[in-house]
C-alpha cells in the first residue's frame, strides 16, 4: 500500500510530495525525505540537519518520541492518512517546535491519495498551503479552546471566591452569635453572684446582730454572777466595819461609791437632778422604767450624745465603752448593796485606782473623775 508523503523544509516555503510503501520504516522515510530535498532543490549537506533532527507525523502518532523502527502502517493505518516529514535547516533550530504540536493534534487529511494508476500530482505549494491553512485553523480552535478554559477557570475562581466569602460571612455571624451568647451568660452569672453576695451579706449582718445580743446578755449574766460571788465572799452587813486598810473588801465599797458619783455627775450634766441629795436616783430614773439592760444602755447613749458638748473626755468616751455603759445602766446593780454610807463620800482619784485595775468598765468610770 502506497502512502502519500509530504516533505516540508522547516523554513516553511519549500516542500514536495512523494510516495512511500506502508511497510517501510520511519527511519527510511527520514532518509528518503532528506535525500529527495537535496536532489530536488539541489541543496548541500550543510544546509539541512541530520536524520535524527527530522520529525515524522501521521494520523496516529509522531514527533520526537517516534522510533525509527516504527513502520509507516503504524503511523498511517489507511491509505487515506497522509504522512508528513519536517526537515529542519541548519539555521532554524526552533522550527520543529512550531510544527510538532499542530501536526500531532490535527492529522493531515484530504491530501491526494496515490492509486495504482498514475495521476497528476498536485503541486507542492498547493499541498503546503493546504497544510498551513489546516494548521492555522487548528491553532485558532486551540486558542478558542484555551480562551474558553480560561473563562471557565475564571468563572470557577469567582464562584469559589463567592463561596469562600459566604463561608467567611457565616463564620463571622456564628462567631458574633457565640460572643453575644457568652456575654449574656456572663452577665447572668454576674447578676446571680451579686444577688448571692447581697443575701450572704444580709445574713451576715443578721447573724452579727444576733451574736451581739447574745454577747450582751452573756456579759449581763457574768456581771450578775460576779456580784453574786462578791456577796457570797463577804458579809454585806459587816463591810462598813471592815478596816480601811483591807483593800479586797474596801474595793467593793469604792466601786459602789464610784458608781454613785459618776451617776450623780452625769445627772447634773443631763439636767435631770430632782433632789440634790439623791442625784444618782434621778440618773437611774432618767433611763426609763424598763429593767431591760439593752434598752437602758440605748437610753443612756442617747443622753450622752444629746449632751456631748458639756461632757469631759472620759464622759464622752462612755458611748463606745459597752462594759461601762452596762454598769451605769443596770437597774438592779448589786454594787449598791456594798457600803452605802461610804458610797456617798467624795474621794481623790487615786483612792479608786486599786479597786478598778481588774475591771475595764470601772476604769472607764474612773476616767470621768477629775481631781479639783
Amino acid at each position: 500500500m502506497q502512502i502519500r508523503l509530504l516533505v516540508v523544509l522547516a523554513s516553511g516555503n519549500t516542500s514536495m510530495t512523494m510516495d512511500v510503501d506502508s511497510r517501510e520504516s520511519v527511519g527510511f522515510v527520514k532518509s528518503a525525505a532528506r535525500s529527495a530535498l537535496l536532489k530536488q532543490f539541489q541543496l548541500s549537506e550543510e544546509q539541512i540537519q541530520k536524520l535524527e533532527a527530522i520529525r515524522v507525523y501521521g494520523s496516529k502518532c509522531g514527533g520526537p518520541g517516534l522510533s525509527d523502527d516504527t513502520t509507516v502502517s503504524e503511523v498511517c493505518p489507511t491509505q487515506d492518512d497522509p504522512l508528513l516529514a519536517v526537515v529542519p535547516t541548519r539555521n532554524v533550530d526552533a522550527a520543529l517546535e512550531a510544527w510538532a504540536p499542530a501536526a500531532i493534534l490535527f492529522p493531515l487529511q484530504n491530501l491526494p491519495v496515490p492509486t495504482e494508476e498514475k495521476v497528476a500530482e498536485p503541486s507542492s505549494d498547493d499541498l503546503l498551503s493546504n497544510v498551513l491553512a489546516r494548521l492555522a485553523a487548528s491553532e485558532r480552535r486551540e486558542n478558542e479552546r484555551e480562551k474558553a478554559e480560561k473563562e471557565k477557570e475564571k468563572a470557577e475562581k469567582e464562584k469559589e471566591k463567592k463561596r469562600a466569602d459566604l463561608a467567611e460571612k457565616r463564620r463571622q455571624q456564628d462567631k458574633k452569635e457565640l460572643e453575644d451568647k457568652f456575654k449574656k451568660e456572663m452577665l447572668k452569672q454576674e447578676r446571680g453572684a451579686s444577688e448571692q453576695l447581697r443575701l450572704a451579706e444580709k445574713q451576715w449582718n443578721e447573724d452579727r446582730e444576733e451574736l451581739k445580743k447574745k454577747l450582751n446578755a452573756a456579759q449581763d449574766t457574768i456581771s450578775g454572777l460576779q456580784t453574786e460571788i462578791a456577796l457570797i465572799q463577804g458579809d454585806v452587813g459587816d463591810l462598813f466595819f471592815l478596816s480601811l486598810k483591807d483593800e479586797e473588801s474596801l474595793g467593793y465599797i469604792k466601786r459602789r461609791n464610784l458608781l454613785d458619783r459618776v451617776q450623780a455627775q452625769l445627772a447634773d450634766k443631763f439636767g435631770v437632778t430632782v433632789d440634790r441629795t439623791t442625784p444618782s436616783v434621778s440618773f437611774r430614773q432618767s433611763l426609763g422604767p424598763s429593767t431591760d439592760l439593752e434598752e437602758r444602755r440605748q437610753s443612756l447613749k442617747r443622753l450622752l450624745d444629746r449632751h456631748r458638748s458639756s461632757l469631759n473626755a472620759g464622759e464622752s468616751a462612755l458611748s463606745n465603752d459597752q462594759a461601762a455603759l452596762s454598769i451605769l445602766a443596770d437597774s438592779r446593780s448589786r454594787l449598791r448593796e456594798l457600803g452605802d454610807r461610804v458610797a456617798h463620800g467624795v474621794f481623790q482619784r487615786g483612792w479608786y485606782e486599786p479597786a478598778t485595775r481588774s475591771d475595764e468598765g470601772l476604769k472607764g468610770l474612773l476616767e470621768c473623775i477629775v481631781d479639783s
